[in-house]
Parts: structure tokens; sequence; C-alpha cells
């Protein structure tokens, strides 16, 4: 009898996390996001082609402070268990009547009045070079409470974080969590600071006065059950090597199988890889297979067949 034919080695998408990824190529505002404001904030939100070096940037502004913007996602169902990450980059700016410290990152609400939401990223506190924190941030119609911790934040500087709800039970959150580079601060939420959020998005928060606060935001990802920071390739021989490209062909990052087959590629920051490329390479260094997609997306999951 004869054998079967052999079947081709080929690397396929088999999961893939992320409910919403945005690199704001095009404006949002108005059709895939929405401006939300707390009540006397008079928000502004803006689309600039290219800014900061970087291209497609959102930005938030308000002149108000103590009080919350947001632009919030359209269209998107957010689960009621397991875990949320919301990742994004963003700057605070410091130009012209634009230079108020304030709070800037990821928000989680439930509904668009901001009376309860769980938010979550870099708080630049005070005019001072390097200042702040990272911070998580529980807001209920009755209490406010932030868990900070020291993290420095400059003017005019891109920074990385993602916004990390978990529950324990279906419509039961326990955790809130922010994660930088490096560092993390979370918060053990209490029975009164449960709520299950159905919108996220971007947000920011004016601490002082009289001048205008902006940030910028140039990337956002939010996922379910995966961290947005690593693209996972499985069903590998030990030995094997995987290499992560963008579309210039330079590369994101590598990793060698060990027994289980399974190799975690670190995509921090960079959350969105258009026309990215994976390599696989066997124990003596052959290509074995080279495909590219679409969009490769922290929080997908590979798989080698054949």
């Amino acid at each position: 009898t004869s054998p079967p034919p052999a079947v081709p080695q080929d690397i396929i998408l088999v999961s893939r996390a992320a409910l919403y990824w945005d690199t704001f190529d095009t404006n949002p505002i108005g059709s895939r996001m929405t401006l939300v404001q707390e009540q006397g904030a008079s928000c502004n939100a803006g689309y600039q082609a290219s800014g900061h070096g970087r291209s497609g940037l959102v930005y938030l502004e308000v002149p108000a402070p103590y009080r919350v913007c947001a632009l919030l996602v359209q269209e998107v169902t957010l689960p009621n268990t397991g875990s949320i990450f919301v990742a994004f980059t963003a700057l605070i700016e410091e130009e012209g009547t634009r230079d108020r410290p304030g709070l800037f990152g990821a928000i989680l609400s439930w509904g668009t009045s901001l009376t309860h939401y769980y938010s979550g990223g870099f708080d630049k506190v005070d005019s001072s070079p390097s200042s702040g924190n990272i911070f998580v941030r529980v807001r209920t119609p009755t209490t406010t409470a932030t868990s900070p911790r020291a993290y420095g934040v400059n003017w005019r500087t891109w920074y990385n974080g993602v916004l990390a709800l978990d529950y324990i039970l279906p419509n039961v959150p326990s955790t809130l969590a922010f994660h930088a580079d490096g560092v993390y601060t979370d918060r053990s939420l209490a029975p009164h600071e449960r709520l299950t959020p159905n919108y996220v998005g971007l947000s920011i928060y004016k601490l002082t006065a009289p001048k205008w606060m902006r940030a910028y935001f140039d990337s956002m990802l939010v996922t379910v059950g995966e961290r947005p920071w690593i693209v996972r390739v499985e069903s590998l021989q030990p030995g094997w090597r995987v290499v992560l490209k963008d579309s210039s062909d330079n590369i994101i990052d590598s990793g060698i199988a060990g027994l289980g087959g399974v190799v975690e590629l670190n995509v921090w920051g960079i959350w969105i890889i258009k026309n990215g490329v994976i390599e696989l390479y066997d124990s003596s260094g052959n290509l074995l297979i080279r495909k590219s997609f679409p969009e490769i997306l922290g929080g997908d999951v590979y798989r080698v067949t054949g």
C-alpha cells in the first residue's frame, strides 16, 4: 500500500483574541469611535494624519479640571467573564496653551455618562520633568478610588500601556491592573466597586487650571483572554526557531521552541503588525516556511501544520 501523500507545511491562524484594533490610519471619530464627556467637561477630540514623528493620531483635550473625556469604541460587545485587555500608545502634549498635567490612558465604562468606569494609564502629576505615576482608577456615583505607583512621565514622550480587568465569575470583576513597560499596579475590587463595563475606549482627566490638557493616541488594541503583547506559535519541533518581522523585513522578535513546542513572541508597544511575516527555521537553520499575513495582532495564536 502506498503511503499517504505528504502534507505541505504551513502556518495558520487558529485563534484571534482581538475584539477591536486601530492604528488610526483614517479618522475614527464619528464612525468607529464616539466622543463622550463628564458633565461640565467641554471636551474636544481631533484627528491628525501625522505628528510627533508618527502617522495617524487621534487626540483628546479638555479645559476644565477634574472632568473625564473619552473616545468610546462603537459596536464592540465586551464579555462579562474572563479577562479584558486594552493596549494603547499615547503621549501628553506640552505646547502653547495645551500644557496642563493630568491622567491619560484607557477606560472601561458602564454607560456613556462617565459616572461608572474603570480607567488606567499614565499620570503626569505636575509640570516638573519626569514626574508622575502609573495608575488604576475606579469611579462609582458615590466613590472614587485610585491605586498609583511611581513612574516617571515626561511631556511629549510616547508611552505604551495595558489596562486589564479580570473576572472571577460572570458579572463579578475581581482585579483591575495597569501594565507599563516592566512594571504594573493593581487593585482588588471591593463589592461596591464591581461593575460590568459595556464600553471600551481612550480617556484623559485634567488635574490643574487654567490652561488646556491634550493627549495624543497612536494605536489601540482590545483583546479578551490573551495578552495583547504576546503572539504565540504552537505545534513546533524542539529546537525550531520562529522569527516575526514587519512589512519592511525588520525583526520584531524571535524564539526557539522547547520541549512544549511553543514560542511566545513579544510585540509590546507595537500591538498591530500590518503585512507582518512569520518565518520558521529548523534546528539546523534551514528556512522551512515564510508566510505573510495582512495583519498580525497581539493575542493571536498560530499553529504549524503538515
